[in-house]
């Protein structure tokens, strides 16, 4: 087994998951916690011949030894800080970010979603286009600044609405966040969407809903049901609420959303759909740092192992 390096963070409990897979697996690991090493790391590469080494906390990595550059949510610290002037902190970090972003191109070895392509994985238009593209079923969706055309697709269909990228929306002067909600049609009469792209999508009754994670082409499926399913519009504050088992992905699916991972460039994502009435998978989104540890825990699927299995050349 190789060399792992994790570019991340230290309240990031995926990275204490990856780091003992890497202790089962007997891969070496180096976690670059970008909240330590940006201010107290020490970083010497020589870019004419390569030859690059990283140290912090006592450890070292040099990088022509890498097997499998991870990325997952770094953190710009220095804009956390209060002893420097604002200029100055987003200065520093951006030169940070720039030498992180450039480990993905710059070393030899396999990436888990470099920075770049995450950026642009986590874009909901992006991903419906290419899931849509890769033969996934996606559900009617329009974004939209005309008062008329989403008050006409509120009226066809029962709608959510949802962030593009983040998860908020913009309501006069009140900034509509968190999670995905239904939307009352009569609301959307008063509702001036000027200046604001709003998306509408058409909700899909669920029977179920799958959490897949993809791992270089691999598809790892979990399904969940529940009486909880009917009230809401986004599972996620009541997946406690729900019953969840490691389910095999169906074949055609799992096919789709590897060619879907190509398209974007990335190694991983975690992605959710929901099973209609008739068994059919719709794809609502996906997220190329989503969070997978909790059905490692709970459900006993070693994800962690099988990104670490990558850092095999």
């Amino acid at each position: 087994m190789g060399v792992v390096l994790i570019v991340s963070n230290t309240g990031d409990i995926h990275c204490d998951f990856l780091v003992d897979a890497c202790s089962r697996r007997g891969a070496e690991c180096f976690r670059l916690n970008t909240d330590q090493f940006r201010k107290s790391g020490l970083l010497d590469w020589r870019l004419d011949s390569g030859e690059g080494l990283l140290k912090v906390g006592g450890r070292q990595c040099r990088l022509s030894e890498v097997d499998l550059l991870i990325y997952r949510r770094p953190i710009p610290v220095h804009q956390l800080r209060t002893d420097i002037d604002p200029w100055i902190r987003r200065l520093l970090d951006s030169e940070w970010s720039a030498i992180e972003f450039a480990l993905s191109r710059a070393v030899d070895c396999r990436v888990m979603n470099g920075l770049a392509g995450s950026a642009l994985a986590q874009n909901k238009i992006v991903q419906l286009r290419a899931a849509r593209d890769a033969g996934l079923n996606i559900p009617e969706t329009l974004i939209s600044t005309d008062a008329d055309s989403l008050r006409a697709f509120a009226r066809q269909h029962r709608c959510i609405t949802k962030g593009i990228v983040n998860a908020f929306h913009l309501d006069g002067k009140h900034l509509r966040s968190a999670f995905t909600s239904f939307v009352d049609p009569a609301t959307l009469d008063t509702f001036d969407p000027t200046g604001s792209p709003t998306l509408l999508q058409k909700a899909i009754e669920a029977s179920a809903i799958w959490r897949i994670v993809m791992v270089g082409g691999k598809a790892i499926g979990f399904r969940f049901h529940g009486e909880a399913l009917a009230q809401v519009a986004d599972s996620r504050p009541i997946e406690r609420r729900l019953t969840g088992a490691y389910q095999s992905v169906p074949p055609p699916v799992a096919a789709s959303l590897a060619a879907l991972c190509g398209a974007l460039s990335i190694e991983f994502a975690s992605s959710d759909f929901v099973e209609d009435a008739t068994g059919q998978l719709w794809f609502l989104d996906l997220n190329p740092e989503g969070q997978w540890a909790y059905l490692e825990h709970e459900l006993g699927v070693r994800i962690s192992d099988e990104i670490v299995a990558l850092a095999v050349r």
